[in-house]
């Protein structure tokens, strides 16, 4: 909800209300990304130093012949405690970038109370094609506004066709995918992957081993 009134006839304790509300929500959202990077950090040491103590051992080991099943069976286990971690972790940042998402949502209206539009020109570079949309256009025409406005190196024209969504963005203002897309598609996954890959040559291992 955005507020009609003029900035002047905001009272002072509502102003107040809101922007100890504001830094609330930014503590809340700042604090939960920290909780979880740190534990997620700390998860990827451990998990990187023992695929690397796996790897060691394999490499000292003369021949599997050599290895008692029950380290095999060790690993199992280790492969399916790191895989259900894995995705607890996944779920826990599902729920860590939904409250985050509200906070921000909050954060962004309440800066639109106060009259503070750089962050909401940040979301909208971020969000332009649901400002696009054709359900959602109008309701969203003088925010696009603003944020063509800035768009100094091309003439007005060009700036009003794309506040109209007749021209795409400029290249240098689309934003980089998202930290959530990078963080799984480059991170996350890779490392479940990796996981199951060291599950399932430990099986196959284990049953050559118990074979000979």
């Amino acid at each position: 909800m955005v507020s009609n009134r003029p900035q002047e006839q905001i009272p002072d304790w509502q102003r107040q209300a809101w922007l100890t509300e504001y830094q609330v929500c930014q503590q809340d959202a700042d604090g939960s990304a920290k909780n979880f990077w740190s534990i997620f950090g700390f998860f990827i040491s451990i998990s990187t130093a023992v695929i690397g103590g796996i790897i060691a051992f394999g490499i000292r080991t003369p021949g599997i012949q050599d290895i008692n099943p029950i380290w095999f069976v060790i690993l199992l286990l280790l492969c399916f405690m790191v895989l259900i971690v894995l995705n607890f972790l996944r779920k826990w940042l599902a729920r860590v970038n939904h409250f985050i998402k509200m906070h921000n949502d909050r954060m962004r209206a309440i800066e639109q109370l106060l009259g503070m539009d750089n962050n909401s020109r940040i979301w909208a570079l971020d969000h332009w094609e649901q400002l696009c949309k054709q359900d959602t256009k109008n309701q969203f025409n003088n925010l696009r506004s603003q944020v063509t406005s800035s768009f100094d190196f091309i003439n007005q024209d060009e700036q009003q066709k794309i506040a109209n969504c007749e021209n795409p963005l400029p290249k240098n203002y689309k934003p980089p995918t998202t930290g959530r897309r990078l963080f799984f598609w480059y991170l996350f996954y890779p490392l479940i992957f990796l996981w199951l890959a060291v599950l399932a040559i430990t099986i196959g291992l284990l049953i050559y081993r118990l074979s000979i």
